[in-house]
């Protein structure tokens, strides 16, 4: 399972119709392999996770979750549980320069990035493990970032995909008609997953 969350700042009239349909950080073939060659069975890849934080009246920063799990119906029914103790230690680097960015990065304006490794465990067992990628404009606004403001509350678009690359969840906070959990439909589910939540269930 693979997992991408996507959190950044927008102006108070967000994104127009054609970015929140967009990719815009697609893990690389390479990124896919990852560091650990004990990587989870590719059952139920869990693709994407974008969110949208709106503060500023200029966008300063986008962050990227890629992550990958063998069991996404776990998630679903336990919850999904992201934080700070979920960075690996002294996994961080940089990317100072625009010219090293990936290509779909840099062509979004982007010119630096802080990148960690994250992963979470239970009972000895890995549930999930990725890369966190932060992107601005500014090296300051990297140095500064504060990983508590990517919050479940946070998040803009969500998709779910499965090993054949086939969506199974899908929420978007500018077109909530089109939200749909293919495997459980209405169950309220906890953690990051924006949509449904308990207190929206009638």
């Amino acid at each position: 399972m693979r997992t991408r969350e996507v959190f950044h700042e927008a102006p108070e009239d967000p994104v127009n119709e054609n970015s929140q349909g967009s990719r815009p950080n697609e893990p690389k073939d390479e990124e896919k392999k990852a560091s650990s060659t004990e990587k989870p069975p590719r059952t139920a890849p869990f693709d994407r996770i974008a969110s949208l934080t709106m503060s500023r009246k200029i966008q300063k920063w986008t962050a990227c979750l890629t992550l990958e799990t063998c069991d996404v119906s776990h998630l679903m029914k336990e919850g999904f549980y992201w934080d700070k103790s979920s960075i690996e230690p002294e996994s961080g680097f940089l990317i100072p320069y625009q010219k090293d960015l990936p290509a779909d990065e840099s062509q979004w304006g982007w010119k630096c990035a802080r990148v960690y490794q994250c992963s979470s465990m239970r009972e000895g067992i890995i549930q999930w493990k990725g890369q966190l990628r932060i992107l601005a404009q500014e090296l300051k606004t990297l140095a500064e970032f504060n990983l508590d403001i990517l919050t479940a509350d946070a998040i803009h678009v969500m998709m779910v995909r499965d090993s054949e690359n086939r969506v199974v969840y899908c929420y978007s906070r500018l077109r909530p008609q089109d939200n749909c959990n293919a495997y459980y439909d209405h169950m309220p589910m906890e953690g990051y997953w924006p949509w449904p939540r308990k207190d929206e269930i009638l």
